[in-house]
């Protein structure tokens, strides 16, 4: 990826695997604008980074809110000149039985994941569709592809955002904007740690599974995905092939 003086916005930055591309992005020379409601780990992430040859701001907002979204999109916009990239990441997780569910939980679910990845779309498209050019990655996950079980709720928001971003593709393409979906799998993130609805579990309270990458790993596969403007980047790699067999026989491994 050609990151050098890039505008790039990155939302949930402040930890996981937002906090792991906007690293990346900042080592490889682009101007990052970190968004995150956790204004106390959006310092310390500030304060981690130190001085960086690139420029570094951090912004705290709930994705959710669409007014806040776009002002602070547009203030972006008027401050660089121009956006390159936005990584629509912010979003919790999601496990329990569908008879469990609350429409609190719902409701929860569902402005985060998925509206918070339309309010981010939105406020920033007319900006690349005028600059004739853009780049929007979007994450979903491996479950917005493959239906886990016990996972509705996760899987719905996350199967949201993939329809949204292959059915946006051809259209965005006519503006010269590029669009990839992030897939990840297990990945070590707090995503774990904090339920829908609640506080954060801490980490002795919760065993991630073994089989759960690094972020770093993860984050290799990720830029290796967009540098070569892959629509669907699954990571770990080897989950593709689960895929695969998903989509020939209609069912999982």
């Amino acid at each position: 990826m050609d990151c050098n003086d890039k505008t790039c916005i990155v939302t949930g930055a402040a930890s996981g695997l937002g906090k792991g591309i906007a690293k990346r992005l900042i080592n490889n020379g682009a101007n990052v604008i970190l968004l995150d409601i956790d204004k106390i780990r959006l310092n310390e992430f500030i304060r981690e980074i130190g001085q960086s040859k690139s420029r570094v701001e951090a912004r705290e907002i709930d994705v959710t809110k669409y007014d806040d979204v776009q002002q602070c999109i547009s203030e972006i916009k008027n401050q660089y000149g121009h956006i390159d990239y936005l990584f629509n990441n912010a979003g919790i997780g999601g496990t329990l039985p569908f008879k469990s569910a609350t429409i609190e939980q719902w409701n929860k679910i569902v402005n985060l994941n998925l509206f918070g990845v339309i309010n981010g779309i939105t406020a920033v498209y007319p900006i690349m569709v005028e600059q004739k050019s853009g780049y929007i990655v979007n994450t979903s996950s491996i479950a917005g592809i493959m239906p886990f079980p016990g996972q509705v709720l996760y899987n719905t928001t996350k199967y949201g955002i993939t329809g949204l971003s292959l059915s946006l593709l051809k259209e965005a393409k006519q503006n010269n904007i590029d669009i990839s979906i992030i897939c990840p799998g297990m990945v070590k993130t707090r995503i774990f740690y904090k339920p829908i609805i609640g506080n954060e579990a801490s980490e002795n309270d919760v065993k991630i599974p073994k089989e759960a990458i690094s972020i770093d790993e993860a984050i290799d596969d990720i830029f290796d995905g967009l540098g070569k403007k892959r629509t669907v980047i699954i990571t770990p790699k080897y989950l593709a092939k689960y895929y695969m067999i998903y989509r020939l026989f209609n069912r999982l491994p």
